[in-house]
């Protein structure tokens, strides 16, 4: 194979699994917790993330600098985009179908006494 189409292709596939959001100052994010940084309880019962927060301002392509929403005036920090994720406003967009019962699992009960068909076998096994 070309080397050179060999390296778009790689490109693509790349860039398919690449995250691509990019914030604007304004917009609420989750942050990502260190288990380190917070070392007085037990990472087991830690939350995953902190927020919403505010993004205040693009410090580069890959760094934001946050802010409480209740004071905006105040940075709280600069995170990477890593440590970075949406926030989506709980709304009323819910679905109200009603829920399918989950199968159940495991071997079937036994019918009561009289209503399964009997097999008429003798010791051996045969009819």
């Amino acid at each position: 194979m070309n080397p050179i189409k060999k390296q778009d292709r790689q490109k693509e596939n790349f860039d398919r699994r690449r995250r691509r959001k990019y914030y604007k100052p304004g917009d609420k994010v989750w942050v990502t917790i260190h288990p380190i940084s917070r070392n007085n309880r037990s990472k087991k019962f830690m939350p995953k993330r902190e927020g919403p927060y505010l993004i205040l301002t693009l410090r580069s392509p890959v760094t934001y600098e946050i802010a409480d929403p209740a004071n905006p005036d105040q940075v709280l920090g600069t995170y990477h985009i890593s440590a970075l994720k949406d926030y989506h406003e709980p709304g009323v967009e819910r679905d109200t179908r009603p829920v399918a019962p989950l199968r159940k699992r495991g071997r079937p009960k036994k019918l009561p006494p009289g209503s399964e068909p009997r097999r008429q076998r003798n010791q051996r096994g045969s009819l």
